[in-house]
């Protein structure tokens, strides 16, 4: 479920905003201690929450799914103006990623173009931001965090049934 979330969110971001660097969240930003990061920068990363769900009809889970966008860039200077000027860029980045999210729903064939139509299945619908962190903290990056939420649906433990077209033949003699 997560995988799918996360490859249809990547996908996302990636085409609106190619320069983005988009990964999973492991807790990149406590690296921002490190002088010298071991990622690329400007970049978003994806956090999934703990994942709630009811069980609905043919194994599908649904339930409310919370997400983190941690967005992250680098501050080159501590020049007063360009100081402002690199935290109006980061702002803008936030924008951006928020205006390409917002009201964002996708299904299977967002990821996979070659899933049949009867497959296609909702994987989550529009998200909506919940909330949005900036960071306050000195140093030589700068964080923000996107919170959105929506409903999702987990496909993984859907029974798959398989459509069998036949056409049977009758005996008619014994009339």
């Amino acid at each position: 479920m997560f995988d799918l979330t996360y490859l249809a969110l990547r996908k996302r971001l990636l085409t609106d905003i190619p320069f983005l660097e988009v990964d999973w969240y492991t807790g990149q930003d406590d690296l921002a201690l490190i002088e010298t990061p071991m990622f690329k920068l400007p970049a978003a990363y994806i956090e999934f929450q703990p994942f709630a769900t009811q069980t609905q009809a043919r194994g599908k889970l649904q339930g409310t799914l919370r997400i983190n966008i941690h967005v992250i860039t680098q501050e080159f200077t501590t020049e007063q103006t360009r100081f402002q000027q690199a935290a109006l860029q980061h702002f803008k980045l936030v924008n951006d990623v928020h205006n390409s999210l917002s009201n964002f729903n996708a299904k299977a064939i967002y990821i996979y173009p070659e899933v049949a139509e009867a497959d296609n299945e909702q994987l989550f619908n529009s998200l909506s931001r919940t909330s949005i962190s900036p960071d306050h903290r000195p140093g030589p990056f700068r964080k923000s965090t996107l919170s959105y939420s929506c409903l999702a649906t987990d496909l993984s433990g859907t029974e798959v049934y398989e459509k069998i077209t036949a056409t049977p033949l009758v005996d008619m003699s014994f009339l």
